[in-house]
């Protein structure tokens, strides 16, 4: 603590890790550069660990990070393109004197901030649809069975359709379904 107590409270001064000034140098060896050393170290080892949790236990899905920053880029772009032009051509309409109105600062703000869900979602979809095909996919499959599921009373097509959607949507190593026959149901 001592070490830590007499660096910090000591004033940064121009030329301090210049040899001659009468600081520490980095070359100069001195009594406390161990428990820098080790203090040091400890702290270069935290990222690293995190590094290697990430890639050994895949903690993160990278094409979920890399979809969603696409998807806020694009977002963010969108909607100050959108504020910027609302600004515009409110000014271009009513002149300059609409830039010191709070007013209509206030309603452009609320504009954008109404656009902003409507225009994720469908620019998460259109990502989703590019990059995420897979998971798109299975959307579109699982939405279709549903639809097909008003409309089909035979329960063996209907098992038989289950686990194809099953097969495609989750691609399990083995898919099975068990249903108790009539008998067990009463």
């Amino acid at each position: 603590m001592a070490f830590l107590r007499r660096h910090l409270d000591r004033p940064l001064r121009p030329g301090l890790f210049a040899p001659g000034s009468g600081g520490h140098s980095f070359h100069e060896r001195g009594p406390d550069q161990p428990l820098q050393l080790l203090i040091t170290s400890a702290l270069a080892t935290i990222p690293i660990g995190i590094g290697i949790a990430v890639f050994k236990y895949r903690l993160y899905d990278i094409d979920r990070i890399i979809s969603r920053t696409v998807t806020y880029g694009l977002l963010t772009i969108f909607l100050g393109a959108i504020y910027f032009g609302a600004v515009l051509l409110l000014q271009t309409v009513f002149g300059n004197r609409i830039a010191d109105q709070p007013l209509a600062v206030a309603g452009t703000t609320l504009a954008v901030a109404a656009l902003f869900r409507p225009a994720r979602a469908r620019i998460q979809g259109v990502i989703d649809r590019r990059f995420n095909r897979a998971r798109f996919d299975a959307q579109q499959t699982v939405d279709a069975f549903s639809s097909h599921l008003r409309d089909e009373v035979d329960i063996d097509s209907l098992t038989a359709e289950l686990l194809v959607v099953v097969r495609q949507t989750m691609q399990p190593g083995h898919a099975s379904l068990w249903m108790r026959s009539p008998e067990e149901r009463r």
